[in-house]
């Protein structure tokens, strides 16, 4: 039973740049920053760093945006399969998810290929995105949502850009902000379930 089998069960834990608590294979996960800040660099990035994971990356970009990128990994990003999402509908991401091979799937951005109805009503939001979630569950994967800061930013995960629903519907919230001191570094802070998210 449940109880029994929680008693020596330990997180199994994505490394983030090198460090646990940030990430928790076979949850769900948001990666939250304003435009143009380096989510999908972060994201790109911790792709590389877990090559023994086969991933699949919904994007908005293009082919040739991508190829810029990957020309930074000539060792390859091998086990990345890229889905050149836009247009594509959100049911066949959906299903695609739950069906497709892999342990993880990125989606990046949410805003831009979910199509969501309306992203400040939190009823219609976590009706829109729970989905996703059940997916990744159901078929054991790892899932990241990216996504969108608000200008005002926020505590909590407030600055995540619209409706609450966004904070409560996946596992991890993470934040990606500009460290104001220092022009090329970046802060990382999440919320979690369960544990406690350092800052980076």
């Amino acid at each position: 039973d449940l109880q029994s089998e929680s008693s020596d069960f330990t997180l199994p834990f994505l490394p983030l740049l090198g460090q646990p608590n940030f990430a928790v294979k076979g949850w769900s996960h948001i990666l939250a920053a304003y435009p143009k800040v380096g989510k999908t660099e972060l994201m790109v990035q911790l792709c590389h760093e877990w090559n023994d994971e086969k991933i699949t990356y919904y994007t908005e970009e293009p082919k040739s945006i991508w190829k810029a990128r990957l020309s930074k990994f000539p060792q390859g990003l091998s086990h990345v399969t890229l889905v050149f999402a836009l247009g594509c509908s959100p049911e066949d991401i959906r299903n695609d998810i739950r069906e497709g091979p892999g342990a993880m799937a990125v989606i990046d951005t949410t805003r831009n290929l979910l199509n969501l109805t309306d992203e400040n009503d939190n009823t219609s939001l976590a009706r829109e995105l729970l989905p996703y979630v059940a997916a990744s569950r159901q078929s054991d994967k790892t899932l990241w949502f990216i996504h969108h800061v608000r200008k005002g930013g926020g505590e909590q995960g407030e600055s995540i850009a619209g409706g609450h629903a966004f904070l409560g519907v996946v596992d991890i919230a993470l934040e990606l902000s500009r460290d104001k001191s220092v022009d090329n570094r970046r802060k990382l802070r999440g919320w979690a379930r369960v544990i406690a998210v350092p800052e980076l």
